[in-house]
């Protein structure tokens, strides 16, 4: 354990969650579990409960009973004709693996959650692979429960009141219930006003005058997404950044490529470009919200802003020359960036387009 018994282990908001909700489970008396089995019509003499985050084996043990809880904002599970998005499934592989797992001994019945917050689906592909892992069971015997997350934040509301305010029980409640306050579980978060997110989210006033300063460029442009904002070109449905609040991040939206060359300011002014699982979007440039930790780096980044706006609003790109002479970009800012990386394939199908700027830059650089 680090910190306190919700901070987490997992940078993603939702794995986040799913392990501040097992961690009630697990560190509460065993009744708030036998609660819960109860709350979702799971009844029967069961204990002796193990859990687990990030279930990614199969289950082999004798079960004499297997279920499957989804738990989202809705109760919609999107059809088997709908693809997976990618978002939903980050970093699980192509079906994901369920996000939590209980596990009770004593009467032999064994538990899945696959978990969605904010506008994340349920997805009916994803909850088939998933009951696929009780062994030897046939999959239409799985029991499936659908849950909407305001349901599960009643029953513990309801729980809360059972116990003084003393015991363990009320006191891993309370916390779980103000977690998820802070992180808006229970709301949609595409109806949660962007005021209100960045109010929740800026430690140190940065994103508000961030958010602010965007507004300015082009007012009513922001809107509440899946776990960031977007702010938008008046009149279009491009965006020209996004904070990320999810993630942690903020992008840089400028023209196509124009992101390769941002990494340079990027790295300028921070001595690092982020890695991420985006590296080959050749349009974003990404800075963690966390690097900014003065008014004048602050300022930096509403430069970069300015320049994604410019450009996304202009179609436009920038002279290599002239980029690297007006910014003072140097061969180490360079040594950071996407494009001093070791084989650039993942640039697919733009590999030659990349090429040819990474030429052209280290041509300049290198005089």
């Amino acid at each position: 354990m680090k910190g306190n018994l919700f901070t987490s282990y997992y940078s993603q908001l939702e794995n986040q969650i799913t392990e501040a909700f097992l961690k009630v489970m697990m560190y509460s008396t065993s009744d708030l579990t036998d609660s819960f089995l109860n709350f979702i019509g799971l009844k029967g003499e069961y204990g002796v409960f193990s859990y687990d985050f990030q279930f990614g084996n199969d289950i082999q043990m004798n079960v004499q009973r297997a279920v499957l809880i989804g738990i989202a904002e809705t109760r919609t599970v999107v059809g088997l004709d709908k693809p997976v998005k990618q978002e939903d499934v980050e970093g699980e592989g192509r079906d994901g693996i369920p996000d939590g797992y209980i596990y009770a001994g004593k009467g032999t019945l064994a538990l899945l959650f696959e978990m969605k917050r904010g506008g994340g689906k349920l997805y009916r592909s994803q909850l088939n692979a998933h009951k696929q892992r009780f062994q030897g069971i046939d999959m239409d015997c799985v029991e499936e429960v659908i849950l909407t997350w305001k349901q599960v934040l009643s029953f513990f509301e309801e729980q809360r009141m059972i116990y003084s305010t003393e015991h363990r029980n009320y006191l891993l409640i309370e916390g779980f219930l103000s977690f998820c306050e802070f992180h808006f579980v229970g709301e949609v978060n595409t109806a949660v006003s962007p005021e209100r997110i960045i109010a929740r989210y800026d430690m140190n006033g940065y994103l508000k005058s961030l958010h602010e300063y965007c507004i300015g460029l082009s007012p009513n442009s922001a809107k509440s997404m899946r776990d960031s904002i977007n702010y938008y070109v008046k009149g279009r449905s491009s965006a020209f950044f996004t904070v990320w609040y999810g993630r942690g991040y903020l992008v840089l939206k400028p023209q196509e490529i124009v992101g390769l060359q941002f990494d340079l300011l990027v790295a300028q002014q921070f001595g690092i470009c982020c890695s991420t699982p985006y590296d080959y979007k050749t349009q974003e440039t990404f800075i963690r919200i966390d690097w900014i930790q003065t008014p004048e780096q602050l300022e930096q980044v509403k430069l970069m802003i300015k320049l994604a706006y410019d450009s996304k609003i202009n179609k436009q790109t920038f002279e290599i020359q002239q980029f690297i002479q007006e910014y003072g970009i140097t061969i180490n800012d360079f040594s950071q960036s996407r494009l001093a990386k070791k084989g650039i394939s993942y640039f697919e199908p733009k590999t030659a387009k990349v090429e040819e700027l990474r030429k052209g830059i280290l041509s300049v650089l290198q005089g």
